[in-house]
């Protein structure tokens, strides 16, 4: 991406979930600077409608508030087409998980119990 080789380094990676929705990971001290990225270039259709846009307001402040290196916008404005206000419904900024654990059979939504055979 136009976003990491401008870092000279690996800052976002990309998936898609089971439909047509993109999944961003980044690191926690990328998170500001790539949602304002994502703002600049995937804006809500309203100033008025952010709020409904990005499910943090906290980080949506501080995303406004963080002034994008002119390199990077110069960077990805080269390689993308111009975006349409609506292209993007809404944005969704969450954390993983905790990753692999192993659960107890209480923590289960079936109770199997195994049959012994006479």
């Amino acid at each position: 991406t136009r976003y990491n080789e401008w870092a000279r380094e690996i800052r976002a990676a990309y998936t898609f979930d089971a439909g047509p929705n993109a999944v961003l990971y980044t690191l926690d001290k990328y998170v500001v600077e790539l949602l304002a990225l994502v703002l600049k270039h995937y804006p809500a259709q309203s100033p008025e409608l952010l709020g409904e846009y990005v499910n943090n307001a906290d980080m949506v402040k501080q995303a406004l508030e963080f002034e994008l290196d002119a390199g990077l916008i110069e960077a990805v404005e080269k390689s993308c087409r111009v975006h349409e206000v609506g292209d993007v419904k809404m944005v969704y900024c969450t954390r993983s998980g905790p990753g692999y654990q192993v659960l107890d059979g209480s923590d289960g939504n079936f109770d199997f119990q195994v049959e012994k055979k006479m």
